[in-house]
């Protein structure tokens, strides 16, 4: 996961994708924002399922947002956000499928444990 800016400035995040052990890499998600965007956190829940944790921002409020994938990172969509949130960190207990992630809003007042079932 990476991200960075265009060539006009906007915010975009990338997913790269590897299946030769690191030799060669492509980009499998560029995602562009007109705010802030960022990615914090991946998870892994088998071959093909795979989670991203970020945010955006296009006005005055953050979203955390979650990007999923069930293809093994071949193609993403933007599952759900959360407002005012951060995503840090996220994990899944298998093997019920809810996933819990780590949110500080953007003022660092004070942390968050989401829930996703």
């Amino acid at each position: 996961a990476a991200e960075g800016y265009d060539e006009e400035g906007n915010p975009q995040v990338f997913a790269f994708l590897t299946e030769d052990g690191g030799s060669t890499w492509s980009n499998t998600m560029a995602t562009q924002g007109k705010g802030e965007l960022g990615l914090m956190a991946v998870n892994f829940i088998s071959d093909d399922e795979v989670w991203l944790g970020g945010f955006g921002k296009e006005s005055r409020t953050y979203e955390g947002h979650f990007w999923h994938s069930v293809d093994g990172g071949n193609t993403w969509t933007l599952d759900t956000s959360l407002d005012n949130c951060l995503v840090l960190d996220m994990d899944f207990a298998l093997p019920t499928g809810t996933g819990y992630a780590a949110c500080v809003p953007p003022s660092g007042a004070a942390c968050t444990i989401a829930m996703y079932a």
